[in-house]
């Protein structure tokens, strides 16, 4: 039997759940960490979250409609309506959860080490305003992914021109409209996540506790209310 896109997102947001419990207070070299990295790549998880940042654009519009409402969509999965399918398949504790997770690998690992490679681009490339590369699959679906002709054909461009800024209008020489199509997309992805990353950044703070004599940090969303508390109050 094949699942609803709303059972879909209540089965990734217990297995979300479970993972973070999981990484929360554990040794950053443990094999816990180890292993689930290995098995979830973050360009998975970055995927993930575009699709929950697309689901509440959708749902509510505008990024100003973030309120409480937002909230406990899979509490409300006895009340489903086929009309409003899209409502109950979004749950915008995965997007945070997905965020927190980056985060939870990211300050797992020394920065610029030769094993933590895919880690490293996403710095790069997200500190440099480019947006990460979401060329992976995984467990958490199929990801787009340009064609091995438009590959084939930017590795040459970049071998000839190297590190200079190459006009459009040039790099489209080099392909067919189905190959330009592609790269469209992919940069249609790539501001999609600069937005949902920014958004969900926006909205997610942590606390650094002190155990076993090291910091560690512990994520959480920033609800909807918490934005109108006064500087004393705090």
């Amino acid at each position: 039997m094949k699942l609803k896109p709303h059972e879909l997102s209540l089965v990734k947001y217990k297995c979300l759940i479970t993972l973070i419990s999981l990484l929360e207070f554990n040794d950053p070299q443990s094999n816990i960490l180890n292993t689930i990295q290995r098995n979830v790549p973050i360009a998975i998880l970055t995927r993930e979250l575009i699709t929950v940042y697309e689901l509440f654009m959708k749902v509510y519009k505008n990024e100003s409609n973030y309120t409480k409402d937002c909230f406990n969509h899979h509490e409300k999965i006895k009340e489903y309506k086929p009309s409003k399918s899209e409502y109950y398949e979004l749950i915008i504790e995965n997007g945070f959860n997905l965020f927190i997770l980056i985060n939870m690998f990211l300050d797992s690992k020394k920065k610029d080490t030769a094993e933590d490679e895919e880690l490293n681009e996403f710095r790069r490339e997200f500190s440099e305003g480019k947006g990460p590369k979401l060329l992976n699959e995984g467990v958490f679906g199929e990801v787009t992914q340009l064609t091995k002709s438009l590959a084939k054909s930017v590795f040459s461009v970049v071998k000839v021109f190297k590190k200079k800024v190459l006009d459009e209008k040039i790099l489209n020489k080099f392909m067919d409209k189905e190959e330009q199509a592609e790269l469209e997309r992919e940069r249609e992805k790539k501001k999609i996540m600069k937005k949902a990353f920014k958004f969900f950044k926006q909205r997610t703070v942590h606390i650094e506790i002190l155990r076993e004599k090291k910091l560690q940090k512990i994520y959480f969303p920033l609800l909807p209310e918490c934005r109108f508390l006064s500087d004393e109050y705090k």
